[in-house]
């Protein structure tokens, strides 16, 4: 059994690093808060890092997981630059250099999708659910109109892979006036632009047909594509 082999049944799990690198900022902002807050938190930090077996700021040790999977990169680069064609290993390290590149652009997705799901999750009040769950991707957000039979108003509408949340944009957080769920059940209905209405779509659901007003044909696309 070559070295490449026994690192390639480990790729899968690397995709937990997710989690961890979505997080160190905040982690790190936790640490910084509670050093300037917590006497007793400060001084035993200062303790450790004053330690000559630690020898380096906390910090930087929090760090490190985040710094992994492409020091995981460089390695297997280097490894195949230098390694024959030839070799027993040479394929299996091409196949690992590629799932390795694979997980991290899994992880910069993961960040980039969970970092706005949670930038949103915090911008909306009053929803009686769970905004970020795994399965669900945040697409786009935005103020556009929102008509229905009584009125016209103005709506900060929060689109999501498998619903949309609609808020009143007066302040934040936007205080949550419905939900939308986009299951088999619900569709788009595009309506022509007319002398009456442009820019304009629905959400057609179960129990409900939504009407929503753009700004610009470009805005609308945005929103129907």
């Amino acid at each position: 059994q070559q070295f490449a082999d026994v690192f390639l049944q480990l790729v899968p799990y690397l995709k937990l690093y997710g989690d961890y690198c979505l997080n160190y900022d905040s982690n790190l902002a936790d640490l910084i808060e509670l050093q300037e807050n917590k006497e007793e938190i400060d001084a035993f930090v200062k303790e450790c890092e004053a330690n000559p077996k630690l020898n380096n700021f906390i910090s930087f040790f929090l760090i490190l997981p985040v710094q992994r999977i492409p020091r995981y990169r460089l390695l297997f680069e280097q490894l195949l630059k230098f390694t024959p064609q030839s070799h027993a290993d040479y394929e299996q390290l091409d196949t690992t250099l590629d799932k390795i590149q694979q997980v991290a652009d899994h992880v910069n997705s993961y960040q980039g999708n969970d970092r706005r799901m949670f930038e949103a999750s915090k911008k909306i009040t009053g929803y009686d659910g769970q905004i970020v769950i795994p399965s669900r991707k945040y697409i786009r957000s935005g103020c556009i109109k929102k008509i229905s039979s009584k009125a016209t108003q103005e709506r900060m509408v929060y689109l999501f892979s498998d619903m949309i949340i609609y808020c009143i944009p007066k302040k934040e957080p936007y205080q949550c006036r419905g939900s939308i769920p986009l299951d088999s059940s619900t569709w788009l209905k595009d309506i022509p632009d007319n002398s009456k209405i442009k820019f304009c779509f629905q959400i057609v659901a179960k129990k409900k047909t939504y009407t929503f007003v753009c700004n610009s044909s470009e805005e609308k696309q945005k929103w129907i594509k």
